[in-house]
């Protein structure tokens, strides 16, 4: 008998085993062809995420680009405290920059007229429209709403509330304000007065005297807002803009002059020769344009029938009543009268001081503004035993340091002040511009 050959059983199961790692194979690529096919999604997801990320950090980059111009308008208009359209900036691309590394984003500003602007206003409205962009031309294009103000948008406008020497001007028990308020300083309140308009202050407090206390604030107080530039705001070129105007079209007196309006619509004026008043000249309101400049001391009294500003290189004097044709009956302070029916306007510009001369109640329709010294809005008799005759104002008042018109014990005037509404939009003539207000941005695209 042969003996079985081990080795032949041992080749024959090292064949077995060959025929099993071949069939194993095609699984092994279809294994490989997977794990390519999702290294290449991943790599491909991870290049699409990566572009997707490229994509909005260009769009953010273009975003604020276009804020930075939206920006650059403000400062334009915070530097220039003029309209856009005095300042040459009505049009396509009036202001331009760029950001970034190698100006790796623009912006371009185009400034227009607001088409919903009221017609007829002295105050204006812009649309400031601002497009940034990236080198590879994606954009983004954002617009805001711009609004002139005046000094006439408030009631009561003021940098200090205080004297030079540091004493503190309260508003007091009789006092009375309709009207929105807006100081830089602290305000000192004695006693029950009242304020029916909204008040802002840049300060953190309230200085409350006598039992006094936020419930003097009727329209609400509003604490620590952002100060008015009155500093910046307050100066020579806001009397030189109506001098200017009064050069163009308007009354240009040299020397100190007495001025009184006349219900007719026009006003007479003479000047001071040092031992008397001269010859009256008379002058229709409608021939001017709505500037009166005195480069002196300026008296002025009656009854205004247009539309007028008056300022004094020096000190204005209120003589007597100074009133609007179209507001004497009714009039601002009865419970009928309606500010749609009056058309008349007045505006007071003074350099130094706007002080009341005389010792009794005296009405004042107009908008007044003291541009800077230590005077103010005060009253020649401020310290005396008078009664405590109404100042009836129907305007506005800013002045840079607050004037004195009476004191809390009992001495000179009372205020009784009603603000004039329409001073919003339709300030007097050539009255001085205070900020912008910019509001109802939105991204366009």
């Amino acid at each position: 008998m042969k003996t079985p050959n081990v080795r032949k059983g041992t080749g024959d199961l090292s064949s077995g085993m060959l025929c099993e790692t071949g069939s194993a194979l095609p699984l092994v690529l279809v294994i490989l062809v997977v794990v390519s096919f999702l290294g290449y999604g991943l790599l491909t997801l991870g290049t699409a995420t990566g572009i997707e990320a490229s994509k909005e950090v260009v769009a953010a980059g273009a975003f604020w680009a276009g804020e930075a111009g939206i920006e650059h308008a403000k400062a334009v208009a915070r530097e220039n405290r003029r309209p856009f359209d005095e300042l040459g900036l009505i049009g396509t691309s009036v202001l331009t920059g760029t950001l970034g590394e190698n100006g790796k984003y623009t912006y371009s500003v185009d400034i227009g007229e607001d088409p919903g602007a009221i017609p007829g206003s002295r105050t204006k409205r812009f649309v400031v429209t601002s497009t940034g962009r990236a080198r590879t031309g994606m954009g983004k294009t954002l617009q805001v709403f711009v609004e002139t103000e005046t000094f006439a948008s408030y009631m009561h406008a003021s940098h200090y509330e205080e004297t030079a020497d540091g004493t503190n001007i309260y508003f007091g028990p009789n006092d009375i304000l309709d009207g929105p308020v807006y100081t830089n300083d602290e305000l000192n309140i004695y006693g029950g007065a009242r304020i029916l308009g909204l008040t802002r202050s840049a300060a953190e407090s309230v200085n409350y005297q006598y039992g006094a206390t936020s419930d003097t604030f009727e329209g609400g107080l509003d604490l620590g807002v952002p100060p008015l530039q009155f500093s910046e705001q307050f100066g020579p070129n806001h009397i030189d803009k109506v001098a200017e105007a009064a050069d163009n079209g308007g009354l240009a007196l040299s020397g100190t002059y007495w001025l009184v309006f006349n219900s007719d619509g026009t006003v007479t004026y003479r000047r001071w020769t040092g031992r008397r008043w001269g010859a009256p000249e008379t002058t229709a309101l409608d021939t001017l344009n709505g500037a009166i400049y005195v480069d002196g001391d300026a008296y002025v009294e009656g009854t205004v029938d247009g539309q007028v500003s008056v300022a004094s290189g020096d000190d204005m004097y209120l003589t007597g009543d100074l009133r609007y044709e179209s507001a004497i009956d009714p009039s601002p302070f009865d419970g009928d009268f309606d500010p749609m029916n009056v058309d008349d306007t007045l505006g007071l510009v003074a350099r130094d001081r706007v002080e009341i001369y005389d010792r009794y109640e005296i009405d004042v329709h107009a908008a007044i503004l003291v541009t800077e010294g230590d005077d103010g809005f005060g009253a020649r008799y401020r310290y005396s035993w008078i009664g405590e005759p109404a100042i009836n104002l129907y305007g506005s008042v800013a002045q840079y340091r607050r004037g004195v018109v009476g004191r809390s014990n009992g001495q000179g005037f009372r205020k009784n002040y009603k603000y004039d509404t329409r001073f919003l939009s339709s300030p007097p003539p050539h009255y001085p511009f205070t900020s912008y207000r910019f509001y109802g941005w939105q991204e366009v695209l």
